[in-house]
């Protein structure tokens, strides 16, 4: 198959952002198809970035990156909505480059892959395939929240409220649209597949995320006795998670007389917000800037708990992070302040204890007494087992082969009928 994805910047192996298509595509790529990636960038330096990579790691054969750089650079959501448009104008443009193909793929997030993958496959008469990583557009509800970071009061200017609101509302339409009409949508819960087929989508396939850190073994079980409860949070810092609720619940927990540190590891947009909050509540917390994947393992190795950690809104409990997968390899106990198919694989699999999104009264209690109660942090081995059981990079990506061979075939058939 000639292959051509839309989505956002990465280089192969090397993406913490799009790191579900870096193992995707070298593993098409390994079965002899050719997979062409429109890539968006979201600064012009990561071209070079992207240069270096390729020097260093090149992409296997068959698989060729076409970066598209953004017209400007913008912070506030709609300088950052009206630079993915402008991006998405010349994605489309630089699209002419690219021979023929069999099938599009658009791969959301960015929200804008998806009008043009939809526009590119029907100028090109091939299927047209939706890969879903999050519940689009029901996210896009709580847009009134997006700026909420935890810390205090939020107010819109009327103008930025209307034009956001706007925007959302058309992108939500075009969103529900193209879930209902592609020829096969690929979603990471099993939750939103069962909601999307309830809506009546043609074609649903469930191809989870997993990790593809190298990490052939589980770290060992923390020590049953320790003066301090170590607990990590490594990822986005972000809108999906609110921060601010962990430092809070950990200031809480130190002021009930429990001794404990939080490591905040990682970046987002609410990384400035969250650690002022620490400051101002003298927080027992600290952070640590995005670290490389060769440091990530020694984190895990220093936390008794891992903390994942998804906001309350009802669209979160039809996601299931990456970093969930993760943790579960590295058969560290979680501490799961989310709500939903996280919350139940946490259960399913006795990895951790699970308590209500948003709820730093609940977190802080749980902290206190995993403190108090150390041989509560030594969990079942069965997260562990069915990550690497099931969730491999080559059986998911067999998944999601078997699902573009599939749409395909269909649409031979369909123009060998007309033909005749």
């Amino acid at each position: 198959m000639r292959v051509l994805v839309v989505a956002q910047y990465f280089p192969p192996r090397r993406s913490t952002f799009s790191s579900r298509w870096a193992w995707l595509t070298v593993h098409l790529a390994e079965r002899n198809h050719t997979v062409d990636v429109l890539a968006f960038l979201s600064a012009n330096r990561q071209l070079g970035n992207l240069r270096h990579a390729f020097a260093a790691d090149p992409p296997p054969a068959g698989v060729r990156f076409h970066p598209v750089r953004p017209a400007f650079q913008g912070n506030s959501l709609i300088m950052r909505g009206l630079a993915d448009a402008l991006t998405a104008i010349r994605a489309a443009w630089r699209s002419r480059a690219i021979d023929e193909v069999d099938v599009v793929v658009a791969s959301a997030p960015s929200l804008m892959t998806i009008p043009v993958g939809r526009l590119l496959a029907s100028r090109r008469k091939v299927p047209f395939v939706l890969d879903l990583r999050d519940a689009w557009p029901e996210l896009m509800a709580d847009w009134r929240e997006w700026d909420d970071d935890g810390t205090g009061p939020t107010s819109t200017h009327p103008v930025k409220r209307f034009v956001l609101g706007a925007g959302v509302a058309l992108l939500s339409r075009l969103i529900d649209r193209a879930r209902m009409e592609a020829d096969a949508v690929i979603v990471t819960s099993e939750r939103l597949a069962a909601k999307l087929r309830d809506q009546g989508a043609s074609r649903v396939a469930l191809v989870r995320n997993t990790s593809a850190k190298p990490w052939p073994y589980g770290l060992p079980r923390v020590p049953s006795t320790s003066d301090e409860l170590r607990v990590l949070y490594m990822g986005n810092v972000g809108r999906a998670q609110r921060l601010t609720t962990a430092v809070r619940a950990a200031a809480r927990a130190r002021d009930a007389g429990t001794r404990l540190t939080l490591r905040i590891v990682g970046s987002g947009p609410h990384w400035a917000a969250t650690k002022r909050l620490a400051e101002e509540l003298d927080a027992p917390v600290e952070f640590v800037e995005r670290v490389p994947t060769y440091q990530v393992l020694d984190h895990y190795r220093w936390a008794d708990s891992v903390l994942v950690m998804l906001r309350e809104w009802a669209c979160m409990r039809d996601t299931v992070p990456s970093k969930l997968y993760e943790a579960l390899l590295t058969c560290r106990h979680i501490t799961a302040s989310t709500d939903g198919e996280s919350a139940d694989l946490v259960r399913r699999h006795g990895s951790g204890d699970v308590v209500p999104p948003g709820d730093v009264d609940a977190l802080a209690t749980l902290w206190t007494e995993l403190a108090h109660d150390r041989q509560r942090l030594h969990i079942s081995l069965s997260g562990r087992h069915w990550v690497r059981k099931v969730l491999t990079p080559e059986s998911l990506s067999h998944s999601f082969e078997d699902v573009l061979s599939a749409v395909v075939a269909e649409r031979r058939s369909e123009q060998g009928q007309f033909r005749h």
